[in-house]
């Protein structure tokens, strides 16, 4: 079972950082402002208020509280390359999620805020000297960190809180999506069919298949805060099975599904009937 606090682990490091590592750790770090862009714009305040984990922040929150916490970051590096060895100033990270701006602003502040902050920290790092970044500031508990390890700190640090975000709303694609649609489309190569939706699909949605031969037996896609369509093989048929949160949504997606389908299939357009089913509530979930 995975730890729901901890999803990627806790951040370890032993010996020199190379220099492949340490960019790697930068790479990570101007990565992540579209990352958790991309994971929340949209979101509706429903979901941005659930909480990643039983008695913990909700997504607001964890979106809020990064930008925060790299701002420390930023500044820690400030005064450790202007300052000899100074000890920093811990903040309360906990109280500063509690404040209205972490537990009720839009998160739209927050996103704009880290990529800006994230420009200037990124050009910061990757201007310094082997020399710079053997420089050092004491944290009170922690003790000394060299400006190499805090890199690799806060590029854990943001994917650690964007695993809390993705992993929620995977468990929600599952716990809220209690109305179901299925159809068997007659056709001779389904296998190919579910390649092309796949492929096509992939472009703007988390969607995947299994290979076999240069076909697929299965593929899934997902419709982030709206769905979930799997696709399976048989030897004379497509099968297609939809999940999603209301029958509006329902019907929505059976339509993407469905113009998808004949755009590939148009030489021998197939006949797609659906069938509604509804099931009862699924239990909540973080995979």
């Amino acid at each position: 079972m995975s730890d729901l606090r901890y999803p990627i682990g806790q951040f370890e490091h032993e010996g020199e950082i190379s220099g492949r590592q340490l960019n790697e750790w930068i790479e990570q770090l101007e990565e992540l402002p579209e990352q958790m862009r991309q994971t929340v714009e949209g979101l509706s305040d429903d979901v941005l208020d659930t909480p990643y984990r039983p008695g913990g922040w909700t997504i607001r929150q964890v979106v809020h509280h990064v930008p925060d916490s790299h701002m420390n970051c930023y500044l820690r590096l400030k005064w450790a390359l202007t300052e000899d060895d100074p000890v920093i100033k811990t903040y309360h990270e906990e109280r500063w999620a509690e404040l209205p701006d972490s537990r009720e602003a839009p998160v739209q502040a927050s996103l704009d805020l880290l990529a800006s902050l994230h420009v200037k920290l990124v050009t910061l790092l990757r201007s310094l000297t082997p020399e710079q970044l053997l420089r050092r500031y004491t944290h009170p508990d922690s003790g000394p960190t060299s400006l190499a390890y805090a890199a690799g700190i806060y590029a854990w640090h943001g994917r650690h809180h964007l695993a809390h975000i993705t992993n929620t709303l995977a468990g929600l694609s599952t716990s809220r999506l209690n109305h179901e649609s299925s159809a068997s489309v007659p056709t001779t190569t389904p296998g190919r069919y579910i390649a092309q939706l796949c492929r096509h699909f992939a472009h703007k949605v988390p969607a995947d298949y299994e290979p076999h031969s240069f076909e697929a037996i299965r593929g899934r896609v997902e419709f982030p805060d709206a769905g979930v369509c799997t696709l399976d093989a048989l030897p004379n048929s497509l099968e297609l099975s939809l999940v999603a949160m209301d029958p509006e949504t329902l019907h929505r997606l059976e339509g993407v599904v469905e113009r998808h389908l004949l755009r590939f299939a148009w030489r021998e357009p197939p006949v797609v009937n659906w069938t509604r089913s509804t099931r009862g509530p699924q239990p909540y979930r973080n995979s």
